[in-house]
Order: structure tokens, then sequence, then C-alpha cells
């Protein structure tokens, strides 16, 4: 099931976000990412646009995002490559003419994944906050 993000899902979604950024982000040294746990659970994501997906009432992914641009997508890494990942982006798709997203360049997986659902490399960019390179990705409708 899919439903827009609430404030009481803050803390789920940080917790899977944790856990999946340092499995999928293993150029990156934990502490980065658990470090920022605390800023995701307080701020980031209750100051962001949300969908979540339940299973059995269990959150397992959520994508959030801030006017055009995905700040997110994450899957519990032991429901990976089950469609929760494409059905919250085909979900927020509907509503836009045009998405916009970084992606590490070190994650294949990510890269493949966006690009086997329409997104187009646009730019390269460097993150802020780990120093890795980023692609910059966008989708557009149509």
């Amino acid at each position: 099931m899919i439903r827009a993000m609430t404030a009481s899902d803050a803390g789920p979604a940080a917790d899977l976000w944790l856990e999946a950024s340092v499995r999928a982000h293993d150029f990156v040294a934990d502490a980065f990412w658990r470090s920022n746990h605390p800023a995701m659970a307080g701020q980031l994501l209750p100051q962001s646009e949300g969908l979540v997906h339940l299973t059995d009432g269990r959150l397992d992914g959520f994508i959030c995002w801030k006017d055009d641009f995905v700040l997110g997508l994450f899957v519990h890494p032991g429901s990976q490559r089950r469609g929760i990942g494409s059905a919250l982006l085909e979900h927020l798709k509907q509503d836009r003419s045009r998405l916009s997203l970084h992606v590490y360049q070190q994650n294949p997986a990510a890269l493949a994944f966006y690009e086997s659902r329409g997104f187009v490399t646009s730019g390269r960019s460097t993150c802020p906050h780990t120093g890795c390179a980023e692609i910059v990705m966008e989708w557009t409708a149509g």
C-alpha cells in the first residue's frame, strides 16, 4: 500500500534510510550516515513531501521530494527487487511532468534503476556533504 508520509513515519523512515544508505553506499563511512540520522528524522523528512510503502503495516519503502527534485528513494534492503521502488516512483510521476535527482556515481545499481525508468543523465556534480561524484538525472513526461 502507498500513502502520503505523515509525521509519525519520520522515525521509521529515517531508520530505513540509515540501513539502506549504509548498505548501498559502502564508499561513504558509516559514521557519516549515523551522524546524519537525527537530522533526517527530525528535519529533512518532516519538511519534505513524501510517500511511504507499507507491507503488512510495516514501512518498507519511501520517496521524498521538494518541488520537482527527488531527495531520496529508499527501500528496505530485505524488500528490494520486489517493485516497491518502482511503484513509489511511478506514483510520484503521475502528478509531475518532470523530475530530477542526484545519484552517486559509485552506485551503479541506482543509476541502472533510474535509467530503466526513463531518467537520463543531464550533468555531473559533487555532493557537498560527502565529496563524492554524483550524476544529475532528469525525467520528463511524454
